[in-house]
């Protein structure tokens, strides 16, 4: 991402996070920015199941933000990992 991109960018992650938390089975939804590589962004949600999670993952908001922000901002490709809570004994 260019650095004169790095603002407009955050703008649209922060609609969307908004768009997120306001989705029904949203816990809560963040982003965060490395200090090191910039720009270089982690962003992490809690969903109360998974049909939750991918209904919005493929709500029409969700997929056009992916889209415009794979073909206008990002140079590598999205990396998506999903996580479930681990508590150990």
């Amino acid at each position: 991402m260019k650095a004169s991109q790095v603002e407009a960018f955050e703008r649209s992650l922060a609609r969307l996070l908004e768009d997120a938390q306001a989705a029904p089975g949203c816990r809560w939804a963040y982003a965060l920015r490395a200090e090191d590589i910039t720009p270089s962004y982690l962003v992490l949600s809690g969903w109360e199941d998974s049909a939750s999670m991918r209904a919005w993952e493929e709500s029409p908001r969700h997929r056009r933000a992916a889209n415009v922000g794979e073909e206008a901002w990002f140079s590598q490709p999205l990396v998506v990992r999903r996580y479930r809570t681990f508590s150990p004994r």
